[in-house]
């Protein structure tokens, strides 16, 4: 793992993280979808 050494570099590990977690991340708890994936079902079918 590489250390980041400035805060932008930080921030920017911490952008392509959340993204992985909400849009790439499979949750057993919600169904077996994203959380994106998951809170879209229920704004579509409300």
């Amino acid at each position: 793992m590489k250390h980041c050494t400035t805060l932008k570099e930080l921030e920017q590990k911490i952008k392509q993280y959340m993204s992985y977690y909400n849009n790439y991340r499979y949750k057993w708890n919600l169904k077996q979808e994203t959380p994106v994936q998951y809170s879209d079902y229920f704004l579509i079918s409300a």
